[in-house]
């Protein structure tokens, strides 16, 4: 069963909605936003790295970019 996130964090980074935020506070109910503050709640849970909306694909293949040509055929990650 999957289960909802409620509370209020402070990641480091948070894209929403075209714009970027550093060390914003996010207050979530249910998995819902509900206010963004560019002020940072010292009572806020940090969270590490980008947090963006669930439909953005952020992830990479170095095999195939910045590792093109240096791992041996068949070591692909």
């Amino acid at each position: 069963m999957f289960s909802y996130v409620t509370g209020t964090f402070s990641p480091d980074w948070l894209y929403w909605q075209g714009r970027l935020w550093h060390k914003p506070t996010l207050r979530l109910q249910t998995g819902q936003i509900l206010e963004i503050s560019a002020v940072t709640e010292p009572m806020a849970q940090p969270v590490e790295g980008l947090l963006t909306p669930a439909w953005v694909n952020a992830h990479t293949h170095l095999e195939l970019s910045h590792l093109y040509g240096q791992i041996p055929p068949g070591r692909g990650m």
